[in-house]
């Protein structure tokens, strides 16, 4: 949902066409109503499945997607309500960060308080760099590209989690080029370049 809404409010931004701001909204509010929860660190929580059973766990890399719509939203309209949504996505995030190995675990589990260790995704590593541009956070990306890289083949990145680093994730590794990319850090230019 977060991601339809950031493609609307983009489009809406770069169109002026007022039924793309109205559809972005309408999407806004669903994840408002139907997400929001207070559990733990808060933040937005799985949605629904195809039986329209809530899911209650927590994702970091949705809420960070959440965090980036609601803030899109808060500028295009100027209602503070988006960014005080914002930022609870992003109390959720930042409660998600491990400043003992430098990354962010992926979220939390269906008590919505539990921490969930059982992997440790890419996309939160670098999707929160380009969201948040924080230098706080900025190691997540060089645990991603230390700890996730794989090679299959002639092909050369990251994979999806720790669990399996046996094949590249190519949309994975597009997020870490377009991280190391905007942080552009010493070195970072040459290894987006490879990527």
């Amino acid at each position: 949902m977060a991601w339809t809404g950031l493609a609307l409010a983009r489009l809406y931004r770069q169109t002026k066409t007022h039924s793309y701001l109205s559809a972005a909204l309408r999407v806004g509010n669903w994840v408002q109503v139907n997400t929001d929860d207070t559990r733990g660190a808060g933040g937005y929580t799985g949605g629904f499945d195809s039986n329209l059973t809530k899911l209650n766990w927590k994702s970091t890399e949705h809420n960070i997607d959440v965090y980036a719509f609601f803030t899109m939203l808060a500028s295009l309209t100027g209602n503070s309500a988006w960014t005080t949504r914002a930022q609870h996505a992003l109390g959720f995030i930042e409660a998600m960060w491990d400043s003992k190995y430098g990354f962010f675990w992926t979220g939390a589990d269906t008590d919505g308080i539990t921490i969930n260790t059982s992997f440790i995704p890419e996309d939160c590593q670098s999707w929160s760099y380009l969201a948040l541009k924080k230098s706080a956070y900025a190691s997540s990306i060089d645990w991603a590209y230390a700890n996730l890289a794989a090679t299959d083949g002639q092909f050369s990145g990251v994979s999806f989690s720790n669990v399996d680093t046996t094949g590249v994730w190519f949309e994975g590794t597009g997020h870490m080029a377009a991280a190391l990319k905007a942080r552009n850090a010493s070195g970072d230019p040459a290894k987006a370049a490879a990527y």
